[in-house]
């Protein structure tokens, strides 16, 4: 099993986290903009599992080439935990409906994230994502103010409804209306995070098949 340690750095402006797996310590970038390309990388369905698989390691890795090398007894579960713990991925399908609500789409509301990120901290979002953890850099863009975008969207899609009466009418009628402008695409049987999870699964099999045969 894989067990965070404290050590943080940075290489090449990038963050990395040490992490003990089978008493070895390995280097790992931990940053959100490794995450989000992660996210992208296995939402996206024109690249083959394999190709998914090498492009995995050289995101998460610093030194993907002496990973693979180390002849580990069970590669594929760190793998798979850094997977979910950095972006949520779920590689092994042990993480069934733990995904949590919706609030964001980090694809689609990029925009308005770059545009709320500015307006707040005064710092782009690709400088913000190299600097913080996924976890953070969502907490971040869940702070952003309620007159930025993603303070109107993240409202928008979580709030509940305010409850009709005889004199707010108007103020429903509005709630309703924005709610529906920011509203997420609804989630499909083969949606990006199912096809993100689907296609992790298989990178993972053929990361412990590679494992098996020693890399």
């Amino acid at each position: 099993m894989a067990t965070l340690r404290s050590d943080i750095g940075y290489l090449d402006g990038c963050r990395f986290r040490v992490v003990e797996h089978e008493g070895q310590p390995v280097r790992v970038y931990d940053d959100a903009d490794t995450a989000l390309r992660l996210i992208a990388l296995f939402r996206d369905t024109e690249v083959e599992p394999g190709v998914k698989q090498w492009c995995a390691m050289q995101l998460l890795f610093p030194d993907p080439r002496a990973v693979a090398e180390h002849e580990w007894e069970d590669f594929g579960s760190l793998f798979s935990r850094l997977l979910w713990e950095m972006a949520g991925i779920d590689a092994d399908d042990s993480h069934a409906g733990e995904e949590g609500p919706r609030w964001v789409d980090w694809e689609a509301d990029a925009d308005y994230i770059e545009a709320s990120l500015w307006r707040t901290y005064g710092q782009p979002s690709a400088a913000m994502a190299r600097q913080l953890s996924f976890r953070e850099y969502a907490r971040m863009v869940s702070l952003c103010p309620h007159d930025t975008p993603m303070g109107q969207a993240i409202y928008y899609r979580t709030a509940d409804e305010p409850r009709a009466g005889r004199y707010n009418q108007d103020e429903v009628a509005r709630f309703r209306k924005m709610k529906r402008a920011w509203a997420l695409e609804p989630r499909a049987a083969d949606d990006g995070y199912r096809l993100a999870s689907n296609a992790a699964s298989d990178a993972f099999r053929g990361i412990a098949a590679a494992a098996e045969r020693g890399m």
